[in-house]
């Protein structure tokens, strides 16, 4: 029987429905589902007149797509996003309640349905156990890679089709259908980190469910010597065990619980990517009433929408599930919770406006503090390998100890400068594994990181032949997150080298970032010479460049301002691609539509902060304004139409 694996951590059988495809339209129209917060796209959205129903549209929603932007950090690959997928797990599961209703302009409201569409794993880097990554890797499980929206409509007229989850709008899309085509289609993405945002604690009537039955999962089996382990010797053990067999990320949780290993569930939470949502460890803990649970979760009201939206989540269990203790917690330790001034105070005072009764939290836990959560992050201390050894020696710190607290600091989401300064300090560590640790959390913090300072030391890194290569290539991942202008020619530079230690990942990154320029050089190195792993590899990049170079016809103000930056530095720096970075942005002008070339023109440099210009930072400015003001404004095509209606509650 197929499986899939949802956020809560069950593994489901296939849908009671059978598998459907929708026939292909006369014309096909692709647009992205679109982030609120910071404008990603987070699904590929089609569309296609039904053949057998010539009113009805078929809107295909995908977590696979030429522009998909990918979960955040090393792990993500440009083109599909794991989160999506688990979020379309939880429609079709019923976890989440769903509803299509089509509304006419003139004529009737009609309801329509969710089909589940096709299945498969997606594309995601992963730390190997001897240290390498594989650029290459798949996911354990298989996802569903879409959804099929049927408005069931058979009316001619302009209309409006709305998909609600939990009774909020999420997408809105408005055409008719002329002649068994598509015509003056808008779409409107409602979406706050995701398709499934906020949490309704009333669930809409008519919510249908397609799953109606779970599998249950099976434990993984503990050696016959864990009751002689201490913790450490418990982690360590769980912590070979997922590198060797990823699969188990989402059945130690439910193992842990059975065995009462509470406080080693609570580290999974802490430490462990993914493991607080998407690997159901919040869901043991609450079952299990265990002390940590609500802690856990304030804890997690912080985090990062890059590390599977646990914001999401954790307001699920302490504001809808359990109000009342929530309230109670929030209330008695709001001066001792380091992040109390976020989405707690806010759900604080929403839970004292809604009236709930208090429940009594005094056997809960007090917050966790930030400083004994990342206790090991730090540079001057010696480490020991634990080894073959079932608890730690007193007074000894082990490597794993600090690979947690790396681990946790960006699954914390918190992103104070301390914090941050202290983890940068960490790739300066005597121990190599440490090292590398260091430089792939960064990929997780750079783009977000609080204030921007010069990463050369990384560049050294990349440069060292001293170094070893798995922190060579760490570091240079790392390095490929931040926005600095001379992220893109440093990936081309290196990618042009395939004797380079940093061959691998460099050309890997440009299927993430690379344009079309990209695809003329990756060509050029194609040799029957590399070995085997490196043609995967780089034929992989391609084929993702030239989806995506194949598909883009309009580029927004923001892509044109990151064109212009690198083709600025590439002239200041007399870089070989200089010529080339300047026609790329030749070539975008024609991809920009009158708003976002409005849009370009009032942009302002703004500076890197400590990051190094090649010259003043007036000057940069100055070669910045120039070329942006020489893009021609585009010819006009007609009055842009938007959808402005304000949108109205589902009938209940």
């Amino acid at each position: 029987m197929r499986t899939l694996i949802c956020i809560l951590g069950l593994l489901l059988p296939g849908s009671l429905l059978p598998a459907q495809s929708p026939p292909p339209s006369e014309e096909l129209k692709n647009r992205a589902y679109i982030d609120d917060d910071d404008q990603r796209p987070l699904a590929d959205l089609s569309f296609n007149v039904d053949q057998n129903s010539r009113q009805n549209l078929r809107i295909g929603i995908s977590a696979v797509g030429p522009d998909v932007e990918p979960i955040g950090g090393y792990r993500g690959i440009h083109g599909a996003n794991r989160y999506t997928a688990e979020e379309l797990a939880l429609l079709l599961n019923g976890t989440h309640s769903v509803q299509v209703i089509t509304k006419y302009e003139a004529g009737p409201t009609v309801t329509g349905e969710v089909i589940e569409g096709r299945y498969g794993t997606l594309p995601q880097r992963r730390l190997l156990i001897d240290g390498r990554i594989d650029y290459l890797g798949q996911t354990a499980w298989e996802y569903p890679l879409e959804i099929v929206i049927n408005p069931d409509t058979t009316s001619s007229g302009l209309r409006n089709t709305f998909v609600y989850v939990n009774g909020q709008a999420r997408l809105r899309c408005r055409y008719r259908i002329v002649q068994g085509r598509l015509q003056d289609l808008e779409v409107q993405s409602l979406g706050h980190d995701g398709f499934i945002a906020a949490i309704d604690r009333r669930v809409p009537a008519g919510a249908k469910v397609l799953f109606a039955s779970t599998d249950e999962i099976k434990s993984v089996t503990l050696p016959a010597d864990w009751a002689d382990r201490d913790i450490e010797g418990k982690w360590a053990w769980y912590a070979k065990d997922v590198l060797l067999h990823p699969e188990n990320h989402v059945k130690w949780p439910v193992t842990l619980r059975n065995a009462g290993e509470l406080e080693l569930l609570e580290m999974l939470a802490l430490y462990t990517p993914d493991a607080f949502k998407s690997h159901g460890v919040i869901e043991q803990l609450y079952d299990a009433e265990a002390p940590q649970w609500i802690r856990v979760a304030a804890w997690h009201s912080n985090g990062p929408p890059n590390f599977g939206h646990g914001l999401q989540q954790s307001t699920r269990y302490m504001t809808h599930i359990a109000p009342g203790l929530t309230e109670d917690w929030i209330d008695r330790y709001r001066e001792d919770i380091d992040n109390y001034e976020t989405s707690l105070q806010a759900a604080l005072e929403q839970l004292q406006q809604d009236k709930f009764e208090p429940v009594d939290s005094t056997s809960y836990l007090p917050p966790l503090k930030p400083d004994d959560v990342f206790a090991y992050l730090k540079l001057d201390t010696d480490v020991v390998d634990l080894g073959e050894r079932l608890t730690a020696e007193p007074g000894v710190v082990y490597r794993q100890q600090v690979l947690r607290a790396i681990s946790g600091v960006p699954i914390s989401g918190r992103r104070g400068q301390p914090l941050l300064n202290r983890l940068r300090l960490m790739t300066k560590h005597k121990d190599r594994v440490i090292r590398q640790a260091a430089f792939l959390a960064h990929t997780y913090t750079l783009p977000n990181a609080a204030g921007t300072q010069s990463f050369d030391d990384f560049l050294e890194t990349v440069a060292s032949k001293d170094e070893h290569n798995s922190v060579r290539q760490a570091a240079l991942m790392a390095y490929s997150y931040h926005r600095h202008p001379s992220v893109l020619l440093t990936l081309h530079d290196i990618a042009a080298d395939p004797e380079h230690a940093c061959w691998e990942p460099a050309v890997s990154r440009l299927g993430d970032l690379g344009f079309d320029v990209s695809i003329a050089l990756l060509e050029s190195v194609m040799d029957p010479k590399l070995s085997q792993n490196q043609q995967k590899i780089l034929k992989d990049t391609l084929s993702r460049l030239t989806a995506r170079q194949k598909k883009q016809k309009q580029i927004s103000a923001w892509q044109m301002t990151q064109r212009i930056r690198a083709a600025v530095f590439a002239g200041a720096t007399s870089h070989p691609l200089a010529a080339t970075m300047e026609n790329w942005v030749k070539q975008g002008s024609g991809m920009l539509n009158a708003e976002e070339w409005t849009t370009l023109q009032r942009t302002k440099w703004n500076g890197y902060g400590d990051i190094w210009l090649p010259g003043t930072a007036e000057d940069f400015a100055a070669d910045f304004n120039r070329m942006k003001k020489s893009v021609p404004r585009p010819a006009a095509k007609g009055k842009q139409r938007l959808i402005d209606q304000p949108l109205e509650p589902i009938q209940k």
